[in-house]
């Protein structure tokens, strides 16, 4: 495109060409160079698009990690207990929580804080039962966390304490 735009230019100069030529045929290469740059995006996106696509049905492929033999529906949440709770990630070795203990009662305000992985993400996934603990018992008042369903994590109530 450029070598057109020189070689108008030259022929502009040597008065084989007018100005006028110039204008025109810089002009067309522009507009060559926009329809080839949407297409090449265009092309770009559909791959992108493709891709998407192929991630989200590889995610609705995937099975919950956790069992759900939960018989008790959780319609309010007084207390959270964690008691001695271990976590390693699936394939790996290494514990991201170790011996964890604590209880949060229904009128406490807590902040969890900390450096980039020291666990304050996992906590909250072992809470909401995206994972098991390796080790100790995670309790919502009193009970279990396994000895209720997983749908009624859903709960506004739970939700709420979670989030306020």
């Amino acid at each position: 495109m450029v070598c057109i735009a020189i070689d108008v230019a030259f022929r502009v100069f040597y008065g084989n060409s007018t100005v006028g030529d110039y204008s025109l045929y810089t002009g067309l290469t522009t507009q060559l160079t926009a329809s080839i740059l949407s297409l090449t995006t265009s092309i770009i996106q559909v791959y992108d698009d493709k891709l998407r696509i192929a991630n989200i049905k590889t995610l609705d492929e995937l099975t919950n990690r956790v069992q759900d033999n939960g018989q008790e529906d959780l319609d309010y949440v007084r207390t959270i207990e964690f008691c001695n709770v271990s976590f390693a990630y699936p394939g790996t070795g290494r514990y991201v929580l170790e011996d964890i203990n604590f209880k949060i009662g229904e009128a406490e305000k807590v902040a969890l804080v900390g450096l980039n992985g020291s666990g304050k993400s996992t906590l909250i996934k072992l809470l909401l039962r995206f994972y098991d603990p390796v080790k100790g018992l995670i309790k919502i008042n009193g009970k279990d966390i396994r000895e209720y369903r997983l749908a009624s994590y859903e709960h506004p109530n739970f939700v709420g304490f979670i989030i306020t």
